[in-house]
């Protein structure tokens, strides 16, 4: 697409005027449109533009290489929708235009309607052969990658119809060695009375049909070929009515290993438990210490003894104890996040320390809960650095504020030292570069204000703004007597990026307006008028006087003096567009995109 957000369209075709004439008639339907007039320079704008969303193809380029060839290469390096449009209708040249794509071929002076319908349809085409590409990868990656392997076989006579690399792997099979299911059965299982028992099962659940004997669990397998061992869960899925059978098989031999550690790390969790760094508790529902790791006594100096059967709140503060509580009902009712804790308990001596906590409900299986089991660990240096780097960046805020403070004062500086030379110097046109100036910075120090007003946010409210801003100019250039300004403003926001062109762009345009619109007898009601509104995905700023208008002869809209050739930089930069004109009274328009 263009920066405008249109589709762009490469045509290509030889012919200048017909180049011309298509080109007109699709700008009129909403493209974008690049030409090229042979095939080689096609190939070149198609390399360098790579917006382009579709190529309209002529075939007979003249001399060089042809509009098929040149889609060809185009074809080769990205993949694009081309149309072919062309005046042949040969049946032979169509077929060869099909061999290289098939999003369409159009035949000239068919119309614009034709063009573009054919042109929407190559997009449609285009998306869905890419959404069909991007599914067929998707699909291919999970066939590859997908930790479950699977097999087809027949069920009349067992032969094998398709085995995935995942399932060969699993069962450790060698390549080649899996046409049948007896040959299943001689490359998996070494052991011939283990070969022939696992046969018979198999066989004696399939001829059950029961769906519960069709999944075998924790079958243990040693590959031939390596010795390794394997732990697999196979599930056959019969499909009768084509003689069908779906076998998967999944590796959880990992799992197995973990059950397996599981059982045999029973009877070490005990011991890991009262070795543990961090205090380990239970508490029954009412709130008393069923079991406490030796930890309790290390942390805060009482005996294991002292603690079981009591509640925990004599141990906590009493500022935390509420705190603990609300802990302890979350996790009870059922909450799996958010239910750790701070709190400060007492040790044995006295002193108070830190200890966060979390925890989890115990509960039998039928859901009645049992008992809270906890974590507690000693967080008292953490909790004093948090508190001391609070304090770090409290003092860094204080310091700058006072640096913003300066840095206002700095402006407004500047705004006096220019307002005094001003007032000194005779000459009209200093005077006037000054008064420039001095409405250029008070517009900035009017943005920089809202900035801190709005808490050195990313972006600024524009309504306060506005009004701030023009009245900082109004009073910086003498108003004619009775001036009557109207300031309006659509509530919404603006980044500082674009306020400050934005706000010089005000400035030059409200200055202007108060120098020359209203010279005497022109109007006893003088008036000017900005508004800043916002449609959709632009934006609109209008300054509109009653004054006298562009002199005779004046080029309305056209950059004069240094102002007004300003804000046609600073439009070209926001990548707006900036009209002015008018005979009784001059508005400007200035339409941008946020």
């Amino acid at each position: 697409m263009d920066s405008a957000g249109k589709k762009l369209a490469l045509l290509v075709e030889d012919d200048p005027i017909i180049a011309l004439d298509e080109r007109y008639h699709l700008e009129s339907y909403g493209y974008s449109v690049l030409v090229a007039r042979d095939g080689e320079k096609a190939i070149g704008a198609f390399r360098s533009e790579p917006g382009i969303d579709i190529v309209l193809m002529d075939i007979d380029l003249g001399p060089g290489i042809d509009g098929i060839e040149a889609a060809r290469t185009m074809l080769a390096e990205r993949k694009i929708p081309v149309v072919f449009l062309s005046s042949h209708t040969e049946r032979e040249l169509v077929e060869r235009t099909e061999s290289i794509t098939s999003f369409g071929y159009v035949v000239k002076n068919s119309g614009i309607t034709v063009l573009d319908a054919s042109m929407k349809m190559a997009f449609k085409l285009f998306e869905a052969e890419r959404e069909l590409r991007k599914q067929n990868t998707v699909l291919r990656a999970v066939m590859e990658n997908a930790p479950i392997g699977f097999a087809v076989n027949t069920i009349s006579d067992g032969q094998g119809l398709l085995v995935a690399r995942k399932f060969k792997e699993l069962y450790g099979i060698p390549d080649g060695q899996t046409e049948t299911v007896d040959d299943f059965f001689e490359s998996v299982y070494v052991d011939p009375v283990q070969r022939e028992a696992m046969r018979e099962r198999v066989l004696a659940d399939m001829r059950s049909g029961d769906p519960a004997r069709m999944r075998w669990e924790d079958i243990q397998l040693r590959y031939r070929s390596t010795g390794e061992f394997k732990v697999i869960t196979a599930i056959n899925i019969p499909v009768l009515e084509h003689d069908l059978m779906v076998s998967t098989v999944q590796d959880v031999t990992e799992r197995w290993k973990a059950e397996q550690a599981l059982r045999a790390g029973e009877a070490r969790f005990r011991g890991f438990v009262e070795n543990a760094s961090d205090l380990v508790y239970e508490l029954d529902p009412e709130g008393r210490f069923t079991y406490l790791s030796p930890k309790w006594t290390e942390l805060l100096g009482y005996p294991v003894e002292d603690g079981l059967g009591r509640s925990f709140e004599p141990f906590v503060h009493p500022d935390d104890v509420q705190a603990c509580r609300d802990m302890l009902g979350r996790v009870l009712a059922g909450a799996q996040e958010g239910n750790g804790v701070d709190y400060r308990v007492r040790r044995a001596d006295g002193a108070w320390r830190w200890h966060s906590s979390r925890g989890t409900a115990v509960r039998d299986a039928d859901g009645k809960l049992l008992a809270f089991l906890g974590i507690a660990r000693d967080v008292t240096e953490r909790k004093m650095a948090d508190a001391e780097l609070r304090n770090r960046v409290e003092d860094r805020e204080l310091l700058l504020k006072e640096a913003h403070h300066r840095i206002k004062n700095n402006i407004a500086s500047i705004q006096s030292l220019l307002s005094m030379q001003a007032r000194l110097v005779e000459d009209p046109q200093a005077v006037a570069a000054l008064q420039d100036s001095i409405g250029r910075i008070g517009s900035m120090r009017v943005l920089y204000e809202k900035l801190l007003d709005s808490g050195g946010g990313a972006e600024v409210r524009v309504g306060p703004w506005l009004e701030s801003l023009a009245a900082t100019i109004a009073d910086v250039y003498p108003a004619p007597a009775g001036l009557r300004l109207e300031v309006e403003a659509d509530d919404f926001y603006l980044s500082p990026k674009v306020l400050f062109p934005l706000g010089i762009v005000l400035n030059e345009l409200a200055t202007n307006a108060l120098k020359h619109a209203f010279p005497p007898g022109v109007t006893d009601a003088p008036r000017l008028d900005v508004s800043l509104r916002r449609e959709g995905e632009r934006a609109e700023l209008r300054v509109r006087d009653n004054g006298r208008g562009f002199p005779e002869g004046a080029a309305a809209g056209k950059p004069g003096g240094f102002g007004l050739s300003l804000v046609f930089m600073l439009a070209e930069q926001l990548g707006g567009e900036f009209r002015i004109g008018g005979a009784s009274g001059v508005e400007a328009s200035f339409r941008f995109k946020p």
